[in-house]
Protein backbone atom coordinates (compact mmCIF):
# COMPACT_ATOMS: atom_id res chain seq x y z
CA UNK A 1 0.00 0.00 0.00
CA UNK A 2 2.92 2.34 0.70
CA UNK A 3 4.38 1.80 -2.76
CA UNK A 4 0.98 2.58 -4.30
CA UNK A 5 0.82 5.81 -2.28
CA UNK A 6 4.32 6.78 -3.42
CA UNK A 7 3.39 6.16 -7.05
CA UNK A 8 0.20 8.18 -6.54
CA UNK A 9 2.25 11.25 -5.67
CA UNK A 10 4.68 10.90 -8.58
CA UNK A 11 4.36 13.44 -11.32
CA UNK A 12 4.52 17.20 -11.80
CA UNK A 13 1.55 18.09 -9.53
CA UNK A 14 1.43 15.79 -6.48
CA UNK A 15 -0.94 18.12 -4.63
CA UNK A 16 -3.65 17.26 -7.15
CA UNK A 17 -3.73 13.72 -5.74
CA UNK A 18 -4.36 14.68 -2.10
CA UNK A 19 -8.05 13.73 -2.12
CA UNK A 20 -7.23 10.32 -3.53
CA UNK A 21 -4.52 9.85 -0.93
CA UNK A 22 -7.00 10.52 1.88
CA UNK A 23 -9.29 7.83 0.53
CA UNK A 24 -6.62 5.13 0.74
CA UNK A 25 -6.58 4.82 4.58
CA UNK A 26 -10.38 4.93 4.66
CA UNK A 27 -10.49 1.96 2.32
CA UNK A 28 -8.09 0.18 4.66
CA UNK A 29 -10.46 0.86 7.57
CA UNK A 30 -13.57 -0.18 5.67
CA UNK A 31 -12.20 -3.43 4.28
CA UNK A 32 -8.91 -4.30 5.96
CA UNK A 33 -5.27 -3.46 5.41
CA UNK A 34 -4.57 -7.05 4.36
CA UNK A 35 -7.39 -7.05 1.80
CA UNK A 36 -6.33 -3.64 0.46
CA UNK A 37 -2.82 -4.87 -0.33
CA UNK A 38 -3.94 -7.20 -3.15
CA UNK A 39 -5.79 -4.55 -5.22
CA UNK A 40 -2.91 -2.13 -4.75
CA UNK A 41 -0.47 -4.71 -6.13
CA UNK A 42 -2.85 -5.54 -9.00
CA UNK A 43 -3.08 -1.85 -9.90
CA UNK A 44 0.70 -1.46 -9.71
CA UNK A 45 1.24 -4.45 -12.00
CA UNK A 46 -0.71 -2.81 -14.80
CA UNK A 47 0.43 0.73 -13.95
CA UNK A 48 -3.10 1.83 -13.02
CA UNK A 49 -2.52 4.41 -10.32
CA UNK A 50 -6.08 5.46 -9.54
CA UNK A 51 -7.72 5.01 -6.14
CA UNK A 52 -11.20 4.76 -7.67
CA UNK A 53 -10.11 1.70 -9.61
CA UNK A 54 -8.65 0.15 -6.48
CA UNK A 55 -11.96 0.81 -4.71
CA UNK A 56 -13.84 -0.87 -7.53
CA UNK A 57 -11.57 -3.91 -7.33
CA UNK A 58 -12.42 -4.12 -3.63
CA UNK A 59 -16.18 -3.63 -3.99
CA UNK A 60 -16.43 -6.26 -6.72
CA UNK A 61 -13.99 -8.59 -4.93
CA UNK A 62 -11.83 -8.83 -8.05
CA UNK A 63 -8.65 -9.21 -6.03
CA UNK A 64 -9.72 -12.77 -5.25
CA UNK A 65 -9.87 -13.68 -8.95
CA UNK A 66 -6.26 -14.49 -9.67
CA UNK A 67 -6.13 -16.60 -12.82
CA UNK A 68 -7.73 -15.94 -16.21
CA UNK A 69 -9.51 -19.31 -15.95
CA UNK A 70 -11.39 -18.06 -12.89
CA UNK A 71 -12.55 -14.83 -14.51
CA UNK A 72 -16.03 -14.80 -16.01
CA UNK A 73 -16.04 -15.22 -19.79
CA UNK A 74 -16.62 -12.21 -21.98
CA UNK A 75 -19.95 -12.19 -23.78
CA UNK A 76 -19.84 -13.04 -27.46
CA UNK A 77 -19.97 -9.93 -29.60
CA UNK A 78 -23.45 -9.08 -30.78
CA UNK A 79 -22.25 -7.72 -34.09
CA UNK A 80 -19.40 -10.17 -34.57
CA UNK A 81 -18.87 -11.00 -38.26
CA UNK A 82 -16.26 -13.04 -40.11
CA UNK A 83 -13.60 -11.07 -41.93
CA UNK A 84 -15.02 -12.04 -45.32
CA UNK A 85 -18.21 -10.13 -44.54
CA UNK A 86 -16.26 -6.90 -44.95
CA UNK A 87 -14.71 -7.77 -48.30
CA UNK A 88 -15.66 -5.25 -50.95
CA UNK A 89 -16.34 -6.04 -54.58
CA UNK A 90 -13.90 -4.33 -56.87
CA UNK A 91 -15.34 -2.50 -59.85
CA UNK A 92 -14.22 -3.42 -63.35
CA UNK A 93 -11.05 -1.62 -64.26
CA UNK A 94 -11.70 -1.53 -67.99
CA UNK A 95 -14.40 1.11 -67.63
CA UNK A 96 -16.99 -1.01 -69.44
CA UNK A 97 -20.35 -1.29 -67.82
CA UNK A 98 -22.66 -4.24 -68.39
Amino acid sequence: MAIFAERLFEGPAPWSKLRQSHKLPRLGERYSAERLEAPCWLALEVDLIDIRRVERILTEALEQVTTPAQRPPLPRGRFLRPGTAFAQLRPDHDGASS
